[in-house]
C-alpha cells in the first residue's frame, strides 16, 4: 500500500518548546513506525523570526516566520489596539509565504493535520478549505472558538465553517462542548492526549534511587512535584503558599523550561524571578528546589514523587496529569470544569481544589493517604483510555476515513 502523505502543521516545533508540538512529533514518529504513513512538517515560531528548512529525526521541517513587526504584543501576548495594523501586516506576509509553500508542495500530501494557532496555521486552514483537502484540526489549547483567523473576504466567499472532509480533535470535554455550540457534532473526536504506558507505569521501588539522582531530597520526605513551563498561567508561585501550610517533611520540586527569547521573554523571566524571590523571602530554600530546564524524562520524575500538584489557572487538558495517573501518583489540581474534575475521582486518584492555599494543602495531605491498591486500579482505567496503542489506532482510523483509504 502506498504510504499516506501527511503535512503536519504546528504553530511551533523543535527546537522551540511547546507541549503540543512535542506530542505531535512523538505521535507521528510512532505512527510512521506502525502504519504506512510519511509526514513532513510546516511550522512557525514565537522565539525566532526567519524562514529555514531543517531536519528533525530525518523528517523535513520548513519554518515560516517572517513578521515585519514581531513584537506587536503586550507582555501578556495580547495585541494592543494601536498595534492591530501591525498584526495585519504580519498575517499578510506569513500567509503569502505559506500559500507559496502549499501551492508548490500540496500535491505530495493526502491530508493536512494542524496543531495550535498562529498566522501560518490560519493560512493553511483557509487553503485547505478552498481546495477541499482532507483536514484534521487539533484543538490542543484552551480556546473559545474552533476557528482560525480568516480575513472577512474569505469568510464571505467560502463561508465560516470548515469543509465537510474536516475532523476536529478535542483533547477535553470542555473543548468538545465548545465545538457543539458551533454546530459541530459528527466530525468532532474527543480523546485525551496519548500517554506512553511503556514509560509511565508504577514503580515505587525506584523512589530512593531517583531522588538521590535528581534532587536534594530523601525518601523520608513527602515530595510534591510540579512540572510545567514557567509562565504566569501555570501558577507555580501559588504552591509556595501551599507549602507554608504543610509540615516540614513536605518538599516541593518545581521543574520546567522558561522562554529565553521572543516577545514573552520579559514576562516569563520576571515571573520566574518572582518565584525565586518568594522562596528566599519565606526561608524555604531547604524545602523547595527549582530546576529551570526542559525535562525529557518526566516518567522518572513522577516515579520519585508522592503527589503531583497542578495549580494551573487555565488548561485544555494537562497531559502531565494523565502521566501522573499512569505512574500511580495522585494528583491535586485546581478545579477546571470538564478538564481536571473530569479525570480526577475524589479520594481515588487525587483531589480537585479551589485555588485557596488552606484547602489545597488539606487536599495534598489527603492525597498522600490514598491506598496504593486504589491508585493502581485507577491507573489501569486511565491507561485503557489514553495509552499510545489506543490513541494511535484511533488516529490512523481517522486518517484512513478522511483520505478514503478505508
Amino acid at each position: 500500500m502506498k504510504p499516506v502523505g501527511i503535512l503536519l502543521v504546528s504553530s511551533k516545533y523543535e527546537p522551540e518548546y511547546a507541549g503540543s508540538a512535542i506530542r505531535a512529533r512523538n505521535t507521528y514518529k510512532r505512527l510512521t513506525e506502525k502504519f504506512p504513513i510519511n509526514f513532513e512538517v510546516l511550522t512557525s515560531s514565537v522565539t525566532r523570526n526567519d524562514c529555514v528548512v531543517y531536519y528533525v529525526d530525518k523528517h523535513k521541517v520548513t519554518r515560516i516566520a517572517k513578521k515585519p513587526f514581531p513584537l506587536a504584543t503586550d507582555e501578556a501576548g495580547r495585541a494592543k489596539i494601536w498595534d492591530k495594523p501591525k498584526h495585519a501586516v504580519n498575517y499578510i506576509v506569513e500567509s503569502a509565504l505559506t500559500w507559496k509553500f502549499l501551492i508548490l508542495n500540496i500535491r505530495r500530501f493526502d491530508l493536512i493535520h494542524v496543531f495550535g494557532k498562529n498566522w501560518v496555521t490560519a493560512a493553511v486552514v483557509t487553503f485547505a478549505k478552498i481546495i477541499k483537502k482532507p483536514l484534521i484540526v487539533e484543538l490542543c489549547n484552551e480556546v473559545s472558538t474552533p476557528y482560525h483567523y480568516e480575513p472577512a473576504i474569505f469568510e464571505w466567499i467560502y463561508g465560516e465553517r470548515f469543509h465537510k472532509n474536516t475532523a476536529i480533535i478535542c483533547i477535553s470535554r470542555a473543548l468538545e462542548k465548545m465545538c457543539h455550540k458551533y454546530g459541530y457534532e459528527e466530525n468532532v473526536v474527543c480523546r485525551p492526549n496519548p500517554v506512553d504506558t511503556s514509560k509511565f507505569y508504577i514503580d515505587y521501588g525506584r523512589k530512593e534511587e531517583l531522588r538521590r539522582k535528581y534532587t536534594k531530597f530523601s525518601t523520608n520526605d513527602i515530595l510534591l512535584l510540579c512540572i510545567s513551563k514557567f509562565r504566569p498561567s501555570k501558577n507555580q508561585i501559588f504552591l509556595i503558599d501551599v507549602l507554608k501550610r504543610l509540615g516540614a517533611e513536605y518538599k516541593l520540586l518545581l521543574a520546567g523550561p522558561v522562554v529565553e527569547s521572543g516577545p514573552l521573554r520579559k514576562r516569563d523571566q520576571a515571573y520566574l524571578e518572582s518565584i525565586k524571590r518568594a522562596v528566599r523571602e519565606h526561608g524555604l530554600e531547604s524545602r523547595i528546589e527549582i530546576q529551570v530546564k526542559f525535562i525529557s524524562n518526566v516518567d522518572e520524575y513522577l516515579k520519585m514523587s508522592d503527589v503531583f500538584v497542578f495549580p494551573t489557572t487555565t488548561e485544555a487538558l494537562g497531559t502531565p496529569m494523565l502521566e501522573a495517573f499512569c505512574s500511580g501518583v495522585p494528583v491535586v489540581a485546581n478545579r477546571i470544569p470538564d478538564v481536571t474534575d473530569y479525570w480526577i475521582e475524589e479520594g481515588k486518584n487525587g483531589f480537585v481544589s479551589r485555588l485557596d492555599p488552606d484547602e489545597f494543602a488539606g487536599k495534598v495531605i489527603k492525597a498522600v493517604g490514598i491506598d496504593k491498591a486504589v491508585l493502581k486500579e485507577k491507573r489501569d482505567a486511565v491507561a485503557a483510555l489514553c495509552s499510545t496503542e489506543v490513541i494511535d489506532k484511533q488516529y490512523f482510523d481517522l486518517i484512513e476515513k478522511l483520505t478514503g483509504r478505508k
